[in-house]
């Protein structure tokens, strides 16, 4: 499967293919904008604890940013919705992937019915509701050019799951596979 850099255009459909020479990230070069710098909200997060019994299965994992090395967890040590996640934080409830429609995977927080990794367009991202109907918390989940990971990309939105930094809010941004700090890792923990 072709890795495109598309900018502007639904994702996969029209854009220059991974495989040809293209500038370095971040330049500006060759009609390509430099990588944001913005700054992104604080995130403040409980430690760790141990992993509850209940979170387990075959599925289960961790998500791990490969830039920073940090797995994604709640700001608060539960599963309510509208928890904000971020890198660090109550990470020791995981994530059960499930197969969503047309090729989609869902992450469940702690268990397959758990409150979803859901997005919005700009937003950072957060738990969601269980409910299987909602449009929002399914992601295409693609390896990235050279085995460095992997992107996440909201079917939704069209934009992909980004680290801020370790104690920052995981937030969605254009997806752009040449930025590291889009690229995940799945840990069984």
């Amino acid at each position: 499967m072709a890795f495109f850099v598309v900018s502007g255009l639904a994702y996969g459909l029209v854009g220059q293919s991974a495989d040809v020479a293209s500038p370095p990230p971040g330049t500006g070069s060759g009609g390509r904008p430099p990588l944001p710098t913005a700054t992104y909200p604080t995130f403040a997060p409980t430690t760790a604890g141990a992993r509850p019994a209940a979170c387990t299965g075959a599925a289960w994992s961790l998500i791990v940013s490969v830039k920073f090395g940090v797995a994604i967890g709640m700001a608060k040590d539960d599963l309510s919705a509208d928890n904000p996640v971020g890198l660090g934080g109550a990470s020791e409830f995981g994530w059960v992937s499930a197969p969503g429609p047309f090729g989609t995977t869902m992450y469940g927080a702690c268990d397959e019915h758990g409150p979803r990794l859901t997005s919005d367009r700009t937003g950072p991202v957060r738990l969601g509701s269980e409910d299987r109907a909602s449009a929002s918390g399914f992601w295409h989940v693609q390896p990235a050019a050279g085995g460095t990971g992997y992107t996440m990309r909201d079917v939704v939105t069209g934009r992909c799951l980004r680290a801020n930094g370790v104690n920052a809010a995981v937030t969605m941004a254009e997806c752009r596979p040449d930025d590291p700090a889009q690229l995940w890792s799945f840990s069984a923990g």
